[in-house]
């Protein structure tokens, strides 16, 4: 199985795959699978970096609703819903657009009740909904990786603020590699996100090889007690590691 994900993953990477790879997958005590070091890796070392199988507006805030569902330009606020009948705000330049003639076309045949308006709601489900355009190769990924789109994206995604002119938006994207990263309350790793989703991944200390590289789910800063609650609430497991067993971190 590890060899399978492995190999969808260099597919996914494309170009961004690194002929010095210095990480691999294998089978992680922790949970599963994971990603390790596959030599020694140095503190502030770039371990690898993907584009987003899936990513979308999270459309949490009203306030930026009006923001096109392809390019995420802030767009006029008296007209900025899809003229065909989809209910997805688009601007001018993405209304032909390939992605969004598909778009609007699945949204047009479930018959959205508030054409008019742009729903928060609606605007979520457009990156569930983009799997469904996924080729086969990544749908593969996507079904060997968790099975369900939605479960995927409720424990597995990652948030990133996107810059559009001189707007900011959050969007939620998916990204295979990345989320294979086990949770450790003191991870390994840090990572921040480029132009058009890109993510980065560095290593924050020097890491051995065959050590398992990890990611946090969590604030840094939060306290045992309120790094526990988020973990079960949201991605439904219990963190038993070193600091989380710290009787003296209980401070909320």
């Amino acid at each position: 199985m590890v060899e399978k994900l492995s190999h969808l993953i260099d597919f996914h990477l494309g170009e961004l795959k690194s002929s010095d790879q210095n990480w691999c997958l294998e089978l992680s005590n922790v949970a599963g699978r994971g990603v390790f070091a596959a030599k020694d890796i140095k503190a502030g070392e770039e371990i690898f970096r993907e584009y987003p199988l899936l990513i979308g507006p999270t459309a949490r805030k009203p306030t930026v609703l009006n923001t096109c569902t392809i390019c995420y330009k802030l767009l006029e606020l008296d007209s900025f819903i899809c003229k065909k009948g989809c209910g997805l705000p688009i601007c001018d330049s993405c209304s032909e657009s390939k992605q969004h003639i598909q778009e609007c076309s699945l949204f047009r045949s479930w018959k959205p009740v508030n054409q008019e308006k742009a729903e928060p709601g609606v605007i979520r489900m457009l990156t569930v909904a983009r799997g469904l355009f996924l080729n086969k190769y990544q749908k593969e990924l996507l079904y060997d990786y968790k099975q369900i789109i939605v479960s995927v994206l409720n424990t597995n995604a990652f948030e990133s603020l996107s810059k559009s002119e001189d707007h900011d938006i959050l969007l939620r994207g998916l990204y295979p590699l990345s989320g294979i990263m086990n949770h450790e309350c003191t991870p390994n790793t840090c990572h921040y996100f480029e132009k058009d989703g890109l993510i980065i991944v560095k290593a924050t200390v020097d890491i051995k090889d065959r050590t398992e590289i990890t990611n946090t789910y969590t604030k840094l800063m939060w306290s045992n007690m309120m790094r526990q609650f988020f973990l079960r609430m949201t991605k439904n497991f219990q963190c038993d590691c070193i600091r989380c067993k710290d009787p003296t971190n209980i401070i909320p």
